[in-house]
């Protein structure tokens, strides 16, 4: 990479542009493999497909299984509705009351 100049031809941005134009030069002149044509051309960790699918179907089980223990922690809970307000409010006010 040539050395920045305050003045001239190497300025910031130039350099910035020619190292850009450079590094997409280099990655769409990259020969590609026939048998590894499913991977991305950007990868940065170059792993087989297989193991990408098998990660991402164990992280389904798991949002599964959280689900449903989610499930199973709100079972019995009921969300008021606009048909329960004048209730809900009768019994916010006993509460503020308390017993005397």
């Amino acid at each position: 990479m040539p050395k920045i100049q305050k003045y001239g031809y190497n300025t910031k941005s130039t350099v910035l542009k020619n190292s850009f134009a450079h590094a997409f030069q280099s990655i769409l002149s990259k020969k590609i493999d026939e048998d590894k044509q499913e991977q991305p051309i950007l990868a940065k960790y170059k792993r087989p497909a297989k193991e990408v699918t098998e990660e991402q179907r164990k992280e389904n089980e798991l949002k599964a299984k959280r689900a449903a223990k989610e499930r199973l922690r709100l079972m019995g809970r009921h969300i008021p509705t606009v048909d329960d307000e004048p209730h809900e409010r009768e019994l916010q006010i006993i509460a503020t009351k308390g017993v005397v």
